[in-house]
């Protein structure tokens, strides 16, 4: 290597890497303070590194959509550009955006006294001494030189260099930095702390990022954090969510943690993603047991209340279990749902009316329901026929918790024998056999259910054949069931006492992706007929089929749970692959 080359490196080491032995701080040690948001980015080229060759790749690069894509005219503009990009940087992309993604990327929204809906943005990225780095900033600086009038900010900050027009926006270089902002003030600001000149004005210091970090730690692959306190006073305290939802269903789900997030100062969130793993965690500040009523009625209380582990057997495809207050959320519809869907609910009590005769559902039924509900559902075998459905469901099941085991037994079992009656009535219109009601005893248990005298035969059955009801109670649970063969196994499950003890979660979800797969497999002739129908050619339709099937053998599990956790309402997903 020649001497001018050679001292050209040592210059370049020497300028653009001497952060690297230096002590990196968190990103939010380094911008303004009075964020209405932010986002940081730290540690994801391993991540990227990984992208090239993997089973992800190959399973989208193998989907129609992606072919079609390829036939565009956007995709030949995309390689032209990468084609260019490479040759600028020396290097392919993918090796590009991993080098400058081992460091970390921010970026931070300030209020705009102009416009609320037109944030200021601070942008900074921190990578490492690379090549890569090299060639971008070589790239990049005559064409700031040509495009844009430097701007001294020496003073501020030594040793950075900046570029810019007030008005348009402002790029500038320190060290092992690239920061970029279309205010001047959020410039100075942001080199003072660069400069050692502003370290109290830090987003660390801001209130709700220092609890935030607490809560969830600074050391993860995506971290965000929003200030709900800000954009709530911007709007109210359900940021333009009405108190009075349109839908029943998400107002039963997702309502009071609408109301705890209005009344939070913060929410954050940070994503991890692993070799074999994905885990999301968003946390929301404050106290549950804080809120008015009714919106306490969505929280658990550990460890006097929350949910059970969801059971484990043979099949199962996923489950649902969480806590709510049903019989408060029931008495205050009135204040949590819109008044067109209130009729509903009259219509509601009249149909239990005449499945549970003489008996009021508001005051003979609501009464006998505890706060935990959940849901299974899990691959079946049909021994109860001679044959199989032409479509294969899984079985089903809900669990529901007893204040008064005895009594709210007899009134389910009450329920279920007039439910099937009605069902056998509807069956006889439809010419199909009806079910003899029978029961059994199972690991001590009695269990109602459904026999058809004779096996209904063929390979092609209706839907409605999947179904044979079955129910029993266990201790505190309630089961009913489409399944006798599931309602034994979750009879053996409620048989062992740890089963029902409470969990401190407010809400449990699992789903078994690899069950989903052999459920998809059962039914691949009628997913294929489905998609022929749609237009898609045979081959495609098979293809496209046999991909998602493949794509969700690939995975493992998908798991959602929320619980209060060191002071706040926490809400985990984690994603599990092959």
């Amino acid at each position: 290597m020649n001497k001018p080359i050679l001292s050209l490196v040592c210059l370049l080491v020497l300028t653009v890497g001497r952060g690297i032995a230096e002590e990196r701080p968190s990103l939010s040690a380094l911008l303004p303070e009075g964020v209405i948001g932010f986002v940081e980015v730290s540690k994801l080229g391993e991540v990227v590194r990984r992208l090239p060759g993997s089973q992800l790749m190959e399973w989208v690069t193998a989907t129609d959509g992606y072919r079609q894509f390829e036939q565009s005219p956007d995709f030949g503009k995309l390689k032209t550009a990468k084609f260019v990009a490479e040759f600028v940087l020396g290097t392919s992309l993918w090796k590009a955006a991993a080098n400058m993604l081992d460091g970390e990327v921010a970026v931070a929204l300030y209020p705009n006294p102009e416009d609320a809906k037109k944030p200021h943005a601070v942008a900074m990225i921190r990578a490492p001494f690379t090549w890569t780095r090299v060639r971008f900033r070589m790239v990049l600086k005559p064409l700031l030189w040509l495009s844009s009038t430097k701007v001294e900010t020496q003073d501020i900050c030594p040793g950075s260099r900046t570029w810019g027009e007030d008005g348009k926006g402002f790029i500038s270089f320190h060290r092992d930095w690239l920061l970029a902002t279309p205010r001047r003030e959020l410039l100075d600001r942001t080199l003072r702390i660069l400069g050692g000149k502003d370290p109290g004005g830090t987003l660390a210091k801001q209130a709700g990022v220092a609890e935030m970090e607490a809560g969830l730690g600074s050391a993860h692959h995506v971290r965000a954090y929003l200030n709900a306190a800000m954009i709530s006073k911007g709007t109210d305290e359900r940021f333009g969510i009405p108190r009075q939802l349109d839908n029943g269903v998400f107002s039963f789900l997702f309502d009071g943690l609408i109301e705890l997030a209005g009344k939070s100062p913060f929410v954050g969130a940070t994503l991890d993603v692993r070799e074999h793993g994905i885990e999301v965690v968003a946390a929301v500040a404050g106290d549950p047991a804080a809120l008015p009523e009714p919106y306490g009625l969505y929280f658990s209380h550990p460890p006097e209340s929350g949910v059970i582990d969801l059971p484990k057997s043979e099949g199962m495809i996923a489950g649902l279990t969480l806590h709510r207050k049903l019989g408060e959320w029931y008495r205050a519809r009135d204040s949590l749902l819109a008044e067109p869907l209130l009729p509903a609910f009259d219509k509601f009590e009249t149909d239990i009316g005449n499945l549970l005769p003489q008996k009021d559902f508001g005051e003979d039924v609501l009464p006998l329901l505890g706060d935990n509900f959940t849901l299974v559902a899990a691959l079946q075998g049909y021994e109860h026929l001679d044959g199989a459905p032409g479509v294969k469901l899984p079985a089903f099941a809900a669990i529901f918790d007893l204040t008064k085991p005895a009594e709210g037994a007899d009134i389910f079992q009450l329920f279920f024998q007039t439910l099937s009656s009605v069902l056998n009535i509807q069956a006889g219109q439809e010419g199909r056999q009806p079910w003899l009601m029978e029961v059994e005893f199972h690991n001590e248990t009695k269990i109602s259910y459904g026999r058809y005298l004779e096996k209904p035969k063929g390979e092609r059955l209706p839907m409605v054949f999947n179904f044979q009801p079955a129910a029993a109670g266990v201790g505190r649970k309630f089961i009913l069931a489409t399944s006798v063969e599931l309602c034994r196994d979750l009879v053996d499950h409620f048989k062992n006492p740890s089963s029902s003890e409470w969990q401190p979660r407010n809400v449990d979800f699992e789903l078994d992706l690899p069950g989903l797969a052999a459920l998809a497999e059962a039914n691949e002739g009628f997913l294929r007929s489905q998609e022929i129908q749609k237009g898609t050619p045979t081959e495609d339709a098979a293809r496209n089929i046999g991909l998602l099937i493949d794509a969700m053998k690939r995975f493992e599990k998908l798991r959602y749970h929320t619980a209060v956790e060191g002071g706040l309402f926490k809400l985990h997903l984690e994603g599990s692959w092959k």
